[in-house]
């Protein structure tokens, strides 16, 4: 029989090694990359939100929000139902500018005409704030008792 020649055992034991290193540094990129977009999220915090209703017919709509999620709001998007189903998107409650995690988006509204008179002191209507991010979106409903403010 002839000789045979095959890899060493210390060889063997090398690649191996080499071959668990590689295989180790792949699944560590995956499960990481794997874990930052399982738990990435957007979310806004409402601190803040009141409709107000003066003498005169103009309301005043205020709002306080707070990117409390791990990614960055592109779009966001306000909405309500008064009185009589009369929708209300006002253009000034849509904001395509970006909001980093932790920051912070004020508005005041006011408005007039048909949308304020279908408005009743008292009652109370859900406002419903959409956010989107460039992966996934929230969405909330806020119930906001309307009341009255004097004139200025």
């Amino acid at each position: 029989m002839g000789m045979r020649r095959g890899i060493t055992p210390i060889l063997s034991v090398v690649i191996l090694i080499g071959i668990a290193l590689v295989g180790s540094v792949l699944l560590n990129g995956l499960s990481k990359d794997f874990a930052g977009k399982t738990f990435a999220q957007i979310e806004y915090k409402v601190s803040n939100v009141n409709l107000k209703k003066d003498s005169a017919g103009s309301c005043y709509f205020s709002l306080t929000l707070h990117n409390t999620g791990t990614l960055p709001i592109t779009m966001t998007t306000i909405n309500a139902t008064f009185t009589n189903n009369t929708k209300w998107n006002p253009p000034e409650l849509v904001d395509a500018t970006t909001k980093e995690p932790g920051h912070t988006y004020e508005n005041t509204v006011m408005f007039d005409g048909h949308t304020c008179g279908n408005v009743t002191v008292g009652n109370t209507y859900v406002v419903r704030i959409l956010a989107n991010s460039a992966d996934s979106s929230f969405s909330t409903s806020i119930p906001v008792k309307a009341s009255r403010v004097e004139s200025v």
